[in-house]
């Protein structure tokens, strides 16, 4: 299995959106969110060509849709 390693900036990140999604939405929805995270970059790690290619960005760029809001 593939491992990861998240920069500073992504860590600060994801607190941001762990603080922002409690503030608004609770604790359980926050835990939801990041739980849904931490395993999508797991399944990107273990398999890099997951998703879709978005080289129109950047050469090798891909995307994963990890969930959508109505």
């Amino acid at each position: 299995m593939s491992g990861f390693e998240l920069t500073n900036k992504a860590k600060s990140d994801l607190k941001a959106i762990g603080r922002y999604t409690q503030n608004n939405w609770g604790k359980q929805q926050r835990d939801f969110y990041l739980t849904a995270l931490d395993r999508s970059f797991h399944v990107l790690a273990s398999d890099h060509l997951k998703g879709h290619d978005c080289s129109e960005i950047r050469r090798g760029y891909r995307k994963y849709q990890l969930g959508k809001h109505p």
